[in-house]
């Protein structure tokens, strides 16, 4: 389920690739959502979301996950899942939202026919000021959504190590059925969707964390890790099937760009990376000649970034 699209499929009208840009608005309650088209690709229309939606996780055959206060009761969310291409949206049975405030969120597909996916979500409990009590190691509470039981389980709780954290707030990347976070001491946490079960990875030699320029990514269907070097160039390693990391290349973002402001987002295929320039534009680069396609954000970006592959045929989202 994590092969990337041809270029052939790519140029169709009827297939959708890019990315979804999320910036909540000054007040910190409205979001915006920018849909950033790939070359080649066509646009999706994403005013049907509601306007207090917030997206929260998607995956690349279309899904998206997101959340939206309830019309009467403001403290409470409720959960959904939608194909945005179809605009088909269908409420979720709601997790712990009251009592554990969402962190991260992430949406697996298992099988495609029929269609059968997974959503994680880590929590934490919510606490007034005064009564939060000093917790060494950080944990999470765990919770799984299976499409076929159409039911929320909660799971063993995720606690990481003393003095570890989440190493940024990029979306989770997920890979052949796995959900990948980095960690500040540089290590990689593995959820496996399937069986539930934690594993740590250890990053490429050499690496030394630095939250503000590292990247999980995915390439050819692989987890890969990409991250600033101390000479101002971006190294990109690819996590192989035995378990060892192979380096793919690096780049070298200022002369690429030409001294813009600039940071690697993503990798959109196996061959085109994804760049932000000057914090207001996405571009495009392919590793064999210069940039493919830019496009201008209609805001400075300050939000979230989800990766989104689709076709415009419709799913049964609820297969019981």
């Amino acid at each position: 389920m994590d092969t990337y699209p041809s270029d052939s499929y790519k140029k169709r009208t009827d297939f959708v690739s890019g990315f979804l840009v999320q910036d909540p608005t000054n007040n910190g309650e409205h979001y915006i959502h920018e849909f950033v088209p790939s070359p080649h690709s066509t646009t999706i229309d994403l005013k049907f979301l509601p306007h207090r939606a917030r997206i929260v996780a998607t995956n690349e055959q279309g899904l998206a996950v997101f959340e939206a206060p309830h019309s009467r009761f403001h403290r409470t969310v409720l959960y959904h899942v939608c194909k945005l291409t179809t605009k088909q949206v269908l409420a979720l049975p709601n997790p712990k939202t009251r009592m554990f405030q969402t962190a991260m969120v992430a949406v697996v597909t298992i099988g495609s026919n029929p269609l059968h996916y997974k959503i994680l979500r880590l929590s934490e409990t919510s606490f007034t000021t005064s009564e939060k009590p000093v917790r060494l190691p950080f944990t999470y509470n765990c919770e799984i959504f299976d499409s076929k039981e159409w039911e929320w389980k909660v799971l063993a709780p995720l606690a990481l190590p003393y003095g570890v954290t989440p190493a940024n707030t990029e979306p989770i990347t997920t890979s052949s059925g796995s959900i990948y976070m980095l960690l500040t001491n540089g290590d990689i946490l593995k959820f496996d969707a399937n069986s539930g079960k934690q594993t740590t990875l250890s990053p490429p030699p050499d690496y030394q964390p630095d939250d503000d320029h590292t990247r999980l990514v995915k390439c050819e269907g692989k987890l890969g890790l990409a991250f600033r070097t101390p000479n101002d160039s971006w190294e990109i390693w690819v996590h192989t099937n035995d378990g060892s990391w192979m380096k793919l290349c690096s780049l070298d973002l200022n002369r690429i760009t030409k001294r813009a402001q600039s940071s690697l987002v993503s990798f959109y295929d196996s061959d085109t990376f994804i760049i932000s320039k000057d914090y207001d534009k996405l571009a495009f680069y392919k590793f064999t000649r210069d940039m493919d396609q830019e496009i201008k954000l209609s805001k400075i970006l300050t939000g979230q970034i989800f990766s989104l592959h689709s076709d415009f045929e419709t799913v049964n989202l609820k297969d019981r």
